[in-house]
Order: structure tokens, then sequence, then C-alpha cells
């Protein structure tokens, strides 16, 4: 059994730094790979830190780099369209990851593998996922994983949503419509740091607003 850890990256590297050696404290049992997609970063020592991770080869890291900025959706796709595992974890780099990580994933997985897996479930109304009388449960995207016939059965993320927003939405439906669940991982190994990847503001809310209404033109979401 092999796991692979996808990380999408555009600058922050203290936050990347943090997270590779979080993975490399707490990783599980499995064989595993660490895949970072550069979504060309332009932060100064961002591609230096990266290869001192690579040559101190504490962990089976690879690199992708994009040749232009292709926002988080696309290239969150393009790492884990390459990811060879059994397993399949997307982490953003806002992420940290302690003991026990890992093997809770593993373990859920091997014994129920439809199912899509997060830090945080939402099944209440969050704002965004309600609509009408109708809410829609989702698993936040700052951790996803499933098995990687999985992410693949449940068709990546979808294209429509590019930059991003709104895509976990979309995936967890898609997910709950193929018959998975949506499982949330015990608060005590993750921990999202929130909004240091993207951020928040007038121009993010624009695009949040614009996708929530392409979930829901997809969806038809006002006649369920």
């Amino acid at each position: 059994m092999k796991t692979s850890v996808v990380i999408p990256a555009y600058n922050n590297w203290a936050l990347l730094h943090q997270l590779l050696y979080d993975i490399h404290s707490t990783k599980g049992t499995n064989e595993f790979e660490v895949i970072v997609v550069n979504d060309k970063s332009t932060e100064d020592g961002f591609v230096d830190g990266l290869s001192w991770w690579q040559g101190q080869k504490m962990l089976p890291l690879s690199v992708i780099s994009n040749e232009s900025n292709l926002g988080f959706l696309y290239t969150a796709n393009k790492g884990l369209k390459v990811a060879s595992g059994d397993i399949v974890i997307l982490i953003t780099t806002d992420v940290r990851v302690y003991k026990g990580f890992f093997e809770q994933i593993e373990d859920r997985l091997a014994e129920y593998p439809k199912t899509l897996i997060s830090g945080k479930v939402y099944r209440e109304t969050t704002g965004w996922n309600k609509f009408g009388e109708k809410i829609f449960p989702y698993a936040e995207g700052f951790v996803l994983a499933t098995t990687n016939e999985g992410w693949k059965e449940l068709g990546y993320f979808d294209p429509r949503y590019v930059p991003n927003d709104a895509e976990d939405m979309d995936l967890s439906t898609t997910a709950l419509s193929k018959g998975y669940e949506l499982w949330e991982l015990p608060r005590d190994t993750v921990l999202h740091l929130g909004g240091k990847t993207l951020g928040y503001g007038e121009e993010r809310e624009k695009i949040t607003r614009r996708n929530i209404e392409k979930f829901a033109e997809k969806w038809d979401v006002y006649s369920k």
C-alpha cells in the first residue's frame, strides 16, 4: 500500500516548510511520496527551499513546476493526476498535521474505500451551501483524501470553478451522488490555519459568489 501527498503551493514558503516537516515527523506506516506542485511562485528563497528539502532526502519529494501561474484548481488537479499512491491526500500549505493523521486516513480507506475524508465536514449551513431549504454537506478542501481510484471516479476538481472556490462542495456532492461517505478526521490530528494561502477580500468574494452560482446551475439546486 502506498500513500501520495499532493501539495499545491504558491509562495508562503514558511508554511510549506513547516508542513513538509510535519509530514516528515508524522508519516504513517505506508510507503509514500510527496508531490509539491509549484504554481510559479515568486517569493525569494522558495525554489531554493524546495531544493534543500530534496537534497536532504528526508522525504521522497518530487517537485512539479508550472510554467505559468495556473491557480489552485488546475495546480491541484495536475498533482492529483500524477500521484501513484493507492491513497491520495491533497493538502494546502496552510495546514498543520499531527500524530495519527496518516494512520487515520489509511485505516479508514482500507476499511471503507468509498469515503471522502477531510479535516472538516460541514453538515450545517455555512452561508454558501444552502439553497432554499436544501443544505449541501461538503468536505472542506484544505485536506481531501480518498483512494486513487476514487479521485478518478469523482473526476478530480471540475474546471468550471477555476481558479478556486466551491470546487470542494462540488466534489463532495459528486461523491455523495456516487455513494461515498464524507468523513471528518479527529480534531487532534489536523489544524487549518485558515486564509493563509489565497486570503480573503473583495476580489475573493466575487470569485466565490460567481462559483456558487455555477454550482447552483450545475446541480439544479432549486429543483431538489
